[in-house]
């Protein structure tokens, strides 16, 4: 299969700009990851990663997936198996045909990933582009790596059907027909709008603005505990989850901006990044978000 890998700051973003790429409509993890409207924050003290409280900085697991199919136009097909030899065979009937094939797995299962990465997190995303006949080794587009890899088909199929939290269930996906442009004007300024209202707008307050007030009062209540070996745990994991998981660090540092870049064919009267401004004093202010995009 003809596949041109390509590095990326987070997995299912990447996964996702690669796959569109290779089905003949380029576009950036940035623009992937806001069109998508995947930018988010949560803190969920009732799911735990590694024993201690989930911070999430974006959408669940397969919302990059899932909402770019609608502006884009883009079919895809999601399969899911009981049996880790079932979805083996699938996916080797999948590559067999020539299909480029996503698939969600546990990092802590790749046995290409530096040790000191790895732990016990199941919704990693990579792209299987071919597999190796004489070794059996499957040929992988893991987007956080700079090239192509490959992995052993025990290990792979480890990784793909590993329990626990976020359990992959061997989920594979791919697309089953082309994707299409879309009306930039359109398409944006709805993505901004959704991303606003999840940020300021959500009922629940642990998601959002909220969310991010009742993590900040969880890390001063840390100091009345007495536990310093505690404390270092807590805000590594709020740390961890930022800068190495799902659009942590780079999507407020840099990848935001990216995403918010004015697209092409967009009105003036639509600049996103007018849009975000006005997002970001609203959110500062703890005001509601403004019903209309800037005029």
């Amino acid at each position: 299969m003809a596949f041109e890998h390509s590095h990326a700051s987070h997995c299912e973003s990447g996964v996702m700009s690669a796959m569109l790429r290779h089905h003949g409509l380029p576009i950036s993890e940035a623009m992937a990851f806001g069109l998508s409207a995947a930018l988010s924050f949560a803190y969920i003290p009732l799911i735990r990663i590694n024993g201690l409280p989930l911070v999430a900085y974006r959408m669940p697991p397969k919302s990059i997936i899932k909402g770019l199919q609608k502006p884009l136009g883009l079919k895809m097909r999601f399969e899911t198996f009981r049996n880790p030899e079932a979805g083996t065979r699938r996916l080797d009937e999948l590559l067999t045909a020539g299909q480029l094939v996503g698939m969600q797995t546990s990092v802590f299962w790749l046995p290409y990933m530096p040790e000191d990465l790895r732990f016990h997190f199941n919704a990693h995303n990579v792209l299987a582009f071919g597999r190796d006949v004489a070794s059996g080794d499957y040929h992988l587009s893991d987007p956080v790596f700079e090239s192509p890899v490959r992995c052993p088909a025990g290990a792979l199929q480890k990784a793909r059907f590993a329990r626990g939290v976020l359990a992959p269930r061997g989920l594979l996906y791919y697309a089953t027909g082309k994707p299409s442009a879309p009306d930039w004007s359109q398409e944006i300024p709805k993505a901004l709008k959704k991303t606003t209202r999840i940020m300021l707008d959500a009922p629940l307050p642990i998601i959002g603005v909220r969310g991010i007030r009742r993590l900040a009062n969880a890390v001063e209540a840390l100091a009345a505990k007495g536990d310093p070996a505690q404390t270092k745990m807590f805000v590594g994991q709020v740390v961890r989850m930022q800068e190495e998981i799902g659009t942590g660090g780079a999507g407020f540092v840099s990848f935001t901006p990216r995403s918010c870049r004015k697209p092409p064919n967009c009105s003036p009267g639509h600049s996103s990044m007018n849009w975000r401004k006005r997002w970001s004093t609203s959110a500062t202010n703890g005001a509601n978000s403004p019903s209309q995009p800037p005029a």
